[in-house]
């Protein structure tokens, strides 16, 4: 079970108890007397502290459950004390285009992008993506925008790249993609409008030659 369920479980079963246990005030208050019960009921949590004090044994089990539903809604944000605030996949849909983005986001399952045939960006530049993860992008048939820099990419990884049909836009910015790779898998791309290849050993030449191929190409290297 991962962290995010356990968080939603804990917050809200929490809760609950907490409101089981100022349930039960009410009703300890309404067992002293009418006033104590509306003062509970409609004064919280002051008339339930005033019963606590003047009527302690009436009160001491509402407080108990009270304080185990506090307990577990701490118990939720422990994990995120520990080990700082988890950065998680962000999914965007603007104008019918799904957008998914996974940089920096931690212990991402990349198998999962098989989930998501129709994006139409993704930015992954983590270093733990290779060209074994971009086998997962084969079905992403409406793939525009995508940006892998930062990652363990090779020219391997442009053959799979050079596959997308409706790809416009690559950042491959401080990888290890070569002149020879582009040239095979990338230079003839007739979708492909946009790259960043700041950092890689594409040429300059090379990129001259994309550029020139086709009215409206941009390139930074």
């Amino acid at each position: 079970m991962d962290f995010e369920k356990l968080f939603i479980y804990f917050l809200l079963g929490g809760a609950a108890i907490v409101l089981l246990g100022h349930l039960l005030f009410v009703i300890a208050g309404f067992r002293q007397s009418a006033g104590w019960g509306f003062a509970v009921l409609c004064l919280p949590p002051l008339g339930g502290i005033a019963l606590l004090f003047k009527h302690f044994r009436r009160a001491i089990l509402p407080l108990i459950v009270m304080l185990i539903g506090g307990v577990l809604i701490g118990a939720a944000y422990v994990p995120a004390m520990i080990g700082g605030p988890k950065k998680l996949p962000i999914v965007r849909v603007e104008k019918g285009d799904v957008q998914l983005t996974v940089t920096a986001a931690e212990n991402f399952d990349y198998a999962s992008l098989v989930d998501y045939p129709h994006l139409s960006m993704l930015q992954m530049a983590n270093p733990e993506v290779t060209d074994a993860t971009l086998e997962h992008l084969r079905s992403m048939k409406q793939l525009k925008n995508l940006d892998i820099s930062n990652s363990k990419i090779t020219d391997d990884g442009l053959r799979i790249i050079g596959e997308l049909p409706a790809l416009e836009e690559l950042r491959l910015s401080r990888t290890a993609v070569t002149d020879q790779g582009f040239r095979e898998h990338l230079l003839g791309k007739e979708t492909l409008m946009k790259l960043d290849l700041t950092g890689t050993k594409v040429s300059r030449v090379t990129v001259d030659e994309w550029r020139k191929a086709k009215p409206g190409r941009r390139a930074l290297q």
